[in-house]
């Protein structure tokens, strides 16, 4: 599934006599944000509208608020919820021993996909009823898809970007700051490494930001930002270790970001600094003079 919004993701629909005793979902969020927003539809007898309609996705399977963490029941399962507010899978069992759902003509269950972001999401559900000789469903047996899921194969499964050779922004330590907050700020559909960037906002002119980072080899590296832009960022003079410096405008129509050179450095082993000074604005800007790095990326040279 693509795109923020809500959608309905057919479960199954069975034609016939028989009884719905549960279901299990997976799914493999593509975004850091909250996936299951939408509701159970299960339309029982050729209902026109829903006699099942339930209220959010996790209190369909037994817990609340997305919670990440496992939980294990006789009826509800979470043995996996790190996907639920991350990049990753996710998995939710119902077993309906006690409130299974009997019909006597058919049973179609949808359920709304609503995601807080837009991205892709793989949604693989499975179901559990029986019923009398005859019955058809929409669901035919796939065990070469479900193989190649197990061993995360599968070519369409939302792989996150994360840059190689590169020192994650969000991941390096402040250890200066003249003005300004600070933060990380995760959205998935901005396409950040690892879908996150340091983000630096209400500073001032003249204010500086000081990072570091680790270099396991001394040597030379080419020294390369990947740096957000938007109509609200600012003009920055980005320098490493008192060194090396390029000034940068990061003032944009929209948000997107882009790797811009620093050059060839010759790094001490240990830890290293980066220092951004904010220096001044666009004419064109929205006068917030913020700041956003993606990440850091070292490629040594011979």
């Amino acid at each position: 599934m693509d795109g923020q919004g809500a959608y309905d993701v057919n479960y199954v629909e069975v034609k016939g006599k028989g009884t719905f005793v549960g279901d299990t979902l997976t799914v493999f969020n593509g975004a850091k944000a909250w996936w299951g927003e939408g509701d159970e539809k299960i339309f029982v007898d050729g209902e026109s509208f829903p006699s099942h309609f339930g209220t959010g996705t996790e209190d369909y399977y037994g817990y609340a608020w997305c919670k990440p963490a496992f939980f294990e029941s006789p009826f509800h399962a979470q043995p996996d919820g790190r996907g639920n507010l991350d990049v990753g899978f996710s998995v939710n069992s119902r077993y309906r021993a006690l409130d299974a759902i009997p019909f006597t003509e058919q049973i179609k269950f949808d359920m709304e996909l609503w995601h807080w972001a837009d991205t892709q999401v793989n949604y693989a559900p499975s179901t559990f009823w029986y019923a009398r000789p005859g019955a058809t469903c929409n669901v035919s047996p796939d065990a070469e898809t479900a193989a190649k899921t197990v061993a995360l194969r599968r070519e369409d499964v939302v792989e996150v970007f994360k840059a190689k050779n590169a020192i994650e922004g969000e991941a390096m330590k402040i250890i200066e700051k003249t003005g300004g907050t600070t933060e990380i700020q995760e959205v998935g559909h901005f396409r950040w490494s690892d879908d996150g960037q340091l983000w630096w906002r209400d500073g001032k002119a003249g204010d500086r930001l000081v990072l570091a980072f680790d270099v396991d080899k001394a040597g030379r590296y080419k020294v390369s930002l990947n740096l957000t832009k938007a109509v609200d960022y600012g003009i920055v003079k980005v320098t490493v270790n008192d060194a090396a410096s390029k000034e940068f405008d990061r003032f944009h129509g929209t948000v997107a970001h882009d790797k811009l050179e620093l050059g060839t450095i010759q790094l001490p082993a240990g830890t290293n600094r980066l220092t951004v000074e904010l220096t001044g604005i666009n004419e064109q800007a929205v006068k917030k003079y913020m700041f956003g790095l993606d990440y850091l990326e070292l490629i040594p040279v011979q």
